[in-house]
């Protein structure tokens, strides 16, 4: 078995920041491997859990900040 690559859930999801560009947001969730934990906070209603869920989303699909 190989190694999972970043459109594969399990993927890294730092390498894959680049290919998030032209994806749905269930997309991210799913190369991200974030997608059964929005699930569970979703059938739970937990709203802030699933906030949490998408800011992690959005923390991997940002690009850095730039210092200077």
């Amino acid at each position: 078995m190989s190694a999972a690559t970043p459109t594969e859930p399990g993927g890294d999801p730092e390498s894959s920041r680049s290919n998030y560009g032209g994806m749905t947001v269930n997309e991210r969730l799913f190369v991200s491997g974030l997608m059964d934990e929005f699930d569970a906070a979703a059938r739970d209603r937990d709203r802030d859990a699933m906030i949490a869920v998408l800011m992690k989303v959005a923390r991997i699909a940002a690009p850095p900040l730039l210092t200077g």
